[in-house]
């Protein structure tokens, strides 16, 4: 799952992680887990935190600030 989920964040869109899981036929949990995991690792940095993404939908199940985050080619 982690090489299809690198796939899709190359894309350069923007994803919730509630997108991803959709797409990967996961949970949001799992998704979190590997985004924290790929953040350690080099592979993603923070850009910064906001409370609205400005999609057009019916928003995110947590009033949390997102992370936005950034898929950085310059790895660790």
């Amino acid at each position: 799952m982690m090489r299809e989920l690198l796939a899709l964040l190359r894309e350069g869109k923007t994803f919730s992680q509630y997108d991803l899981a959709q797409r990967l036929n996961t949970t949001p949990q799992a998704i979190a887990a590997r985004l924290d995991f790929l953040h350690h690792a080099g592979y993603l940095r923070n850009i910064r935190a906001v409370k609205d993404c400005g999609k057009q939908c019916a928003g995110c199940q947590s009033e949390a600030p997102r992370r936005v985050m950034s898929l950085s080619f310059g790895m660790r």
